[in-house]
């Protein structure tokens, strides 16, 4: 007597930023890693509501705004894309639509004045001499980008996710304006959810999301594959 599966409708996706591979589950685990969080990385996911359209087979999250260095930099509302926001792990880099670049673009200018620029490498418009700019943990020590979900909580794009390096000693905001008649204001690009932990919760309708595992001391390649349990 064949007995069916009972797996859970939701399938989590971890985009690697490096060489080692990254994983993609389908029903519901414990997502071990050999580093922190050990246990399980769903400790650590907030959760925002996932968006879908009849029309797309793709997913979207409720956007309220952008804050950059504390201060709020766009605001949405229905008219400018609130609801719309596309994940993609197609296009490369985030995309914006002029009106939210163009300010997120100078407040991010304003506050890196004091680094060395760089010339521009397409497709982006302003990159930084990082000869004496130093590294953490989470990528360059740039301001993190906030983006104020729909419903009230943030996800933090840290300069690991926010600044490509394009050489030696050249780093660029990766960010790419879409255009003043883009066809989705906000697109977030694979390099913005590189070593971030994405589960899509098809049931409760929901999209949990870890920001960097780097500021966890982790990453996509670290998933702990061979059973061991280890507790806190």
């Amino acid at each position: 007597m064949s007995r069916k599966l009972n797996i859970k409708k939701q399938f989590s996706v971890c985009l690697p930023s490096g060489t080692y591979p990254g994983v993609m589950f389908f029903g519901d685990e414990p997502f071990r890693m050999l580093t922190p969080p050990r246990n399980d990385v769903q400790r650590i996911l907030m959760y925002t509501p996932l968006v879908r359209k009849s029309n797309s087979a793709d997913y979207f999250i409720s956007l309220k705004g952008i804050n950059f260095h504390g201060n709020k930099i766009v605001t949405f509302g229905a008219a400018e894309g609130y609801g719309a926001v596309k994940l993609s792990t197609i296009v490369p880099y985030t995309t914006l639509s002029s009106p939210i670049y163009k300010p997120l673009f100078k407040a991010f200018v304003k506050a890196t004045n004091g680094i060395p620029r760089a010339p521009r490498v397409k497709p982006f418009k302003y990159c930084l001499n990082t000869t004496n700019l130093g590294y953490s943990r989470v990528g360059f020590p740039v301001n993190p980008i906030d983006l104020v979900l729909g419903n009230g909580g943030f996800w933090s794009i840290f300069g690991v996710n926010s600044m490509k390096q394009v050489s030696d000693n050249v780093a660029c905001l990766a960010l790419v304006d879409g255009g003043p008649k883009a066809k989705q204001p906000v697109v977030l690009g694979s390099f913005q959810i590189e070593d971030n932990f994405l589960l899509f919760d098809l049931e409760k309708s929901r999209l949990g999301f870890s920001s960097s595992l780097n500021f966890f001391r982790s990453s996509c390649g670290n998933f702990n594959f061979k059973g061991e349990f280890w507790g806190f």
